[in-house]
């Protein structure tokens, strides 16, 4: 809101993800009072953030959150686009002020047009980044169509602030690898790094005396009622342990 670009590391749970839509939820309070920003800054009327998102699980469960809120969202991934194309043109609408992206659609036609739309690149308060640690890894290998979300700055209007949030990114060299990817730099950019310790989490180490098909070392994991995850060895040995829990 005061003109940085943000990177957050935090624990997951601790609601990283209300940062995307709580600095839209201010801007359209100040525009529907006709309040001035703070610090000489100008926000557009009617502010819309882009959210890339990596798994369409969270963006439906972000879709909801948005609808609670009150804020239009639209959420553009291969499914939704399936059923209806016009989505696309839903998405350019002032009234529209949440668009939930999929990393696949940064490359398409459909989302270039949609920068070129008269006013849009304005209107694009905020670009944000969930899990961005992911475009060292899946930027890397496994989809490299994350890897377009850096590149995607040099498309935005110099007002646009990008937001990216994880729990999972080392001090050092991959946070800067990171911020090379954004294209952030400088005084300009807070990375701001907390805690991602849970109080409430427990390691522990299990032998077992058999391979199957029965585990009593592992019982007690049932009458607890916790809730655990196990790593076996094998694709096998997890696929027992899973029908002798069952």
């Amino acid at each position: 809101l005061e003109g940085n670009h943000l990177v957050g590391i935090t624990a997951t749970g601790d609601g990283k993800t209300c940062i995307f839509y709580y600095i839209v939820i201010i801007m359209l309070f100040f525009a529907q009072h006709g309040w001035k920003p703070p610090r000489g800054r100008s926000w557009p009327k009617h502010p819309i953030g882009l959210i890339v998102l990596p798994v369409i699980g969270i963006e439906e469960q972000m879709a909801e959150t948005c609808l609670s809120l009150s804020l239009p969202c639209v959420m553009l991934n291969g499914d939704t686009l399936r059923a209806d194309p016009s989505l696309w043109t839903t998405a350019a609408l002032d009234l529209t002020c949440m668009i939930l992206l999929s990393a696949e659609m940064l490359r398409s036609d459909r989302f270039q047009g949609l920068l070129d739309v008269s006013g849009f690149l304005k209107r694009l308060a905020l670009l944000g980044v969930d899990e961005l640690h992911l475009l060292l890894t899946w930027g890397k290998e496994f989809r490299k169509a994350f890897q377009q979300i850096g590149y995607l700055n040099s498309r935005l209007d110099s007002s646009t602030r990008i937001v990216a949030v994880t729990a999972s990114l080392q001090p050092g060299v991959e946070t800067v690898s990171c911020c090379n990817f954004l294209g952030l730099s400088g005084d300009g950019v807070i990375i701001d790094r907390r805690s991602c310790l849970r109080g409430n989490l427990r390691l522990e180490r299990q032998f077992v005396s058999q391979s199957g098909p029965h585990f009593p070392e592992l019982r007690w994991l049932v009458r607890s009622g916790i809730k655990a995850v196990v790593f076996c060895g094998s694709i096998g040995m997890a696929f027992r342990v899973a029908v002798d829990f069952w």
